[in-house]
């Protein structure tokens, strides 16, 4: 039950929950860790929330999330942190 403490509501215009990077490391690596994390998703969804996950840095996480129906995730499997330029560069502009 620890694990829900590392839930972090974030309110904003897409009213956005995060789930952190050590909630997705504890969760995944046994299934009864797994069934937990699907349903906290679904619940979080169903309030309403869209659901991002931080911290992923495996194909096998990248995955899981998938079969979750979450919204969004970030970490170093997509890329390193990056300046602020080199985002809008990379992936805002033509």
């Amino acid at each position: 039950m620890q694990t829900v403490l590392y839930l972090q509501p974030k309110f904003s215009p897409k009213d956005l929950s995060v789930i952190g990077a050590e909630a997705l490391t504890r969760c995944s690596s046994n299934a009864r860790g797994t069934d937990f994390l699907r349903e906290i998703v679904h619940l979080v969804k169903r309030l309403g929330y869209n659901v991002i996950c931080e911290g992923i840095e495996t194909e096998e996480q990248v995955q899981l999330l998938r079969s979750l129906d979450c919204d969004g995730a970030q970490g170093f499997w997509f890329s390193k942190a990056i300046p602020a330029e080199e985002f809008e560069r990379r992936y805002l502009c033509d």
